[in-house]
């Protein structure tokens, strides 16, 4: 039995993430499609560090086309859309780091400019939405406090989480970071809406403003 014919038997839980990795090369007509993931999960270390990075990093790696990106980025967002959803549709209080977290790690870890992302809350802490309000450069992103307010009044939130990642990994909050979040904190007084947490995202880990008692 090949791994196709195990997979369309038994589902992916039957499969090794090589075999995983090998059957959507295989879809997407990779050549050497075997030899190809495991060269893949040497560099990556996991098929979802894979399905999560920018394709600018992976699109240049031999062997791998156009037919595997847009099939792997098609299945990143997808996933990403689905767990969004299930978060939103079940009412999670997210008032704590560890509740929103992996959502944003899965979504700007692997990325390589720096995206700024922003959780609406309503007064229970539920979702209203989410929106990613600007795309800085890969050392920095430009925080505009106008659209960022304009956006929270406009989702009628009483509640927000900003988060945004650094692509070199260091998780440490710079300088400019601290100074926009208590620009963020003490612009959205005015409108009594509160900043429950900006969160740092770095590849394998984050930081929490309020857990390191920077807000």
């Amino acid at each position: 039995m090949n791994i196709t014919e195990k997979f369309l038997k038994y589902g992916s839980t039957s499969l090794e993430q090589s075999e995983l990795l090998e059957v959507l090369l295989y879809l997407a007509g990779v050549k050497n499609a075997q030899t190809k993931s495991k060269k893949l999960l040497e560099k990556y270390a996991d098929i979802y560090n894979i399905l999560a990075v920018d394709n600018n990093f992976i699109e240049n790696e031999k062997g791998i086309n156009v037919k595997f990106l847009i099939l792997k980025k098609l299945i990143n967002d997808f996933c990403s859309e689905i767990q969004y959803y299930n978060l939103k549709s079940k009412g999670e209080v997210l008032n704590k780091v560890d509740k929103v977290i992996e959502f944003f790690k899965k979504k700007s870890t692997y990325m390589n400019n720096e995206y700024f992302n922003i959780l609406f809350l309503n007064i229970n802490y539920e979702i209203i939405c989410y929106e990613t309000v600007s795309k800085g450069t890969i050392d920095r992103s430009i925080v505009f406090m106008r659209t960022l307010i304009s956006k929270t009044i406009y989702c009628n939130a009483k509640n927000i989480i900003i988060t945004h990642n650094h692509p070199s990994g260091n998780i440490r909050p710079s300088q400019e970071d601290i100074k926009i979040t208590h620009k963020i904190l003490e612009g959205l007084k005015l409108f009594d809406i509160n900043l429950i947490d900006h969160i740092i995202v770095g590849k394998n880990d984050y930081f929490s403003f309020v857990e390191g008692g920077l807000l």
